[in-house]
């Protein structure tokens, strides 16, 4: 989008530094509100002096070909009223333009070209278009808009030959407002505007747009997900507006729930207890509610495991059992067991007592409040057997740090049977319980385990290969942020390993929305929506996802560059503004440019008056932000140009001095 300038190129001024000079004074002239300056001049044919009123420059407005010549001409108008000619300095925006007035240019555009009377301030100027523009086209012909909503219209321009153009477009709508770079802002009120871009040589284009009423929030959708959480777990709630134009978008709302707790982000976290509850979204908007059921509980029991596994007791002796819960995912669970027994008594606490017949019997272990049983043989022997060796299971065993794993024992003694005897466990790079069960340090290594005959010295040891932690689980974190569009957020993510330890694990990231760093730095882009921020677990397959809400930026303030600067009058300087924005991103927004002491283009180009002293300029953004600089311009002040010192030559004896004076 383009806006036009008094002067839309200033490639420099042809005519040399006295030419410049007259155009400050032609545009402190044109600043005056096109007050008319009487100056006497001496007129060529009569060689008598008059009172010069006006110089009008002829045509007022023209268009050549590139590399052909336009004639201007110029004559004077009295104080009387009288017609006359004058004598005039041309001088252009661009292109040549000789003292006879033949303006030519190379090069495309739009061309000032102004006279000045000679000694005199009084000017005129003409619009010359160079190779004009020959059609306008809007990029969107038909947009529908929300009543108070903005946006962005663009357009492409042809030269004749129809090669694409860049150039000044005026802007124009039937309702609503347009600024010059192509905004529209539609009206509070439903109805259809037509939007006109009319490049200076008079072509252009009409887009017409339909400004309807917002939509309104009807309903809402809150899904929490379809599979169940364990305690403690956490999970973003996701929730849709529906809306009355029949799209479905984020809506505002607050969260609340049952059995856990939620953020207004809508991540929930359960609670320690198992069972359904619920989500509740209620709409900030509207009067709406919407509930969703969420299931909590624990994982389930798969089996169970008696340890020993199978004994060998005299009558009379005891046995110590001990039963632990396996989940469906392989991992050990402490659970309620129920024993029971056959050949002998079993405390509640799983100690048997062998009776005093010889036989196999059996120990039951149940979980309780399930139909989960296990069964081990229990061998009563009327004589003592012999134990001949200890054989321990696995024989070697590879492990991640902190992981579990179970180690059994059986026997070989002298009577041909495979009863495991009671033994004492020891263990090395790891900790090991009575009834066998191996923790792996977090060293990595190679080590033992060994199992030694409670009542002897016969005994057996496996090799245990302790491997680095594995990662067991992968979060990343904020999750579910609201950060606005072309702003920045830091991602990281958290690890849980195998040895209980959490240190950061190496990720790959990846986004939609924006782009993110290898560091996990998320830029978002300028759409608005939901997104999401994967971080993967490097080498590995472990993945956590962060849904990511991209928001507007807000303009919150405006800076102008450079704050204060001197200047000699009818000089020039660019003005830089930038926008202060929510997101802490910079940029600068559409600004409109006042100035005091001068003029100042819609670009920031700031051309000095020729009056020294202290003058103001200032850029304003919408929304009543603005910023000011100071401009001080003094009166060009006479130069040195040559000095003489004295005196030209001198003698001086070794160790004398000389007086010199420039």
């Amino acid at each position: 989008m383009y806006n036009i300038a008094p002067h839309g190129h200033r490639p420099g001024f042809r005519g040399g530094f006295g030419a410049q000079l007259a155009l400050g004074a032609s545009l402190a002239l044109l600043a005056g509100c096109g007050k008319k300056e009487a100056r006497g001049f001496l007129d060529p044919a009569t060689a008598s002096f008059k009172d010069l009123a006006q110089v009008v420059v002829s045509p007022k407005h023209g268009t050549v070909a590139r590399k052909e010549s336009i004639r201007l001409a110029a004559f004077g108008h009295t104080t009387s009223g009288d017609s006359v000619p004058v004598a005039v300095t041309w001088s252009a925006t661009g292109g040549d333009i000789t003292s006879e007035g033949d303006f030519s240019s190379e090069g495309r555009g739009d061309f000032w070209v102004h006279a000045q009377a000679t000694m005199s301030a009084i000017t005129d100027s003409a619009l010359i278009l160079v190779d004009p523009v020959t059609r306008v086209v809007m990029m969107a012909k038909a947009l529908t808009l929300r009543t108070g909503e903005s946006q962005a219209l663009s357009i492409t321009a042809q030269y004749a030959g129809g090669e694409p153009a860049v150039v000044p477009i005026v802007w124009s709508a039937s309702v609503g407002a347009i600024d010059s770079n192509g905004v529209y802002l539609a009206p509070s009120t439903p109805g259809v505007a037509h939007v006109v871009a009319t490049a200076a040589s008079g072509a252009a284009d009409t887009a017409t747009i339909t400004v309807a009423l917002p939509s309104v929030l009807t309903g809402l959708r809150v899904n929490p997900g379809t599979d169940s959480l364990e305690p403690g777990q956490s999970r973003l709630v996701m929730l849709e507006g529906v809306w009355s134009d029949g799209t479905i978008g984020p809506a505002p709302a607050d969260f609340t729930a049952t059995g856990g707790t939620i953020n207004q982000d809508g991540l929930f976290t359960a609670g320690d207890q198992a069972g359904v509850f619920s989500i509740i979204a209620r709409a900030r908007m509207a009067p709406l509610e919407a509930t969703a059921p969420i299931v909590v509980r624990l994982k389930p029991v798969a089996s169970l495991a008696v340890y020993p596994a199978m004994v060998q007791l005299l009558p009379g002796a005891t046995q110590d059992f001990t039963g632990s819960g396996i989940t469906s995912w392989g991992g050990l669970r402490a659970v309620a067991v129920l024993w029971s027994a056959t050949g002998g008594t079993i405390s509640p606490e799983g100690r048997y007592v062998a009776g005093t017949t010889a036989g196999t019997f059996q120990v039951v272990g149940a979980v309780a409040g399930t139909a989960i049983a296990e069964t081990v043989p229990v061998r009563i022997v009327a004589v003592a057997a012999t134990l001949a060796h200890v054989v321990l299971e696995p024989a070697a065993v590879a492990l991640p740090a902190g992981q579990l794993t179970q180690f059994t024992v059986s026997g070989r003694w002298s009577d041909g049977t495979t009863a495991p005897p009671p033994v004492a466990w020891t263990a090395t790079g790891g900790t090991i319980s009575s009834a066998g069960a191996y923790s792996a340090g977090s060293q990595p290594g190679t080590y033992r385990v060994i199992a030694r005959h409670a009542t002897g010295s016969i005994a057996d040891s496996s090799v245990v290969v302790i491997t680095a932690p594995a990662l067991s689980r992968l979060d990343v974190s904020p999750v579910g942020p609201m950060v606005q569009a072309r702003s920045t957020i830091q991602f990281g993510v958290a690890g849980t390993w195998t040895d209980g330890s959490t240190v950061p694990p190496s990720v790959t990231w990846s986004a939609t929305g924006g782009t993110i760093t290898p560091a996990g730095r998320y830029s978002a882009g300028s759409a608005t929506g939901t997104f999401r921020v994967i971080a993967q677990q490097a080498g590995g397959t472990l993945a956590d996802t962060s849904v990511v809400t991209i928001t507007n930026a807000v303009l919150r303030g405006v800076t102008l560059t450079p704050v204060t600067v001197a200047l000699g009058t009818g000089g020039e300087q660019q003005f830089q503004g930038s926008g202060i924005w929510s997101t802490g991103a910079t940029g600068s927004p559409p600004l409109a440019w006042s100035a005091t002491g001068g003029i100042i283009s819609s670009t920031g180009r700031y051309l000095a008056g020729l009056a020294a002293g202290t003058f103001r300029v200032i850029a304003r953004a919408d929304g009543g932000f603005a910023d000011t600089s100071v401009v001080t311009l003094t009166s060009a002040g006479p130069t040195v140009t040559q000095f003489s010192l004295t005196p030209p030559a001198t003698s001086i004896p070794i160790g004398g001095t000389a007086q010199f004076q420039t």
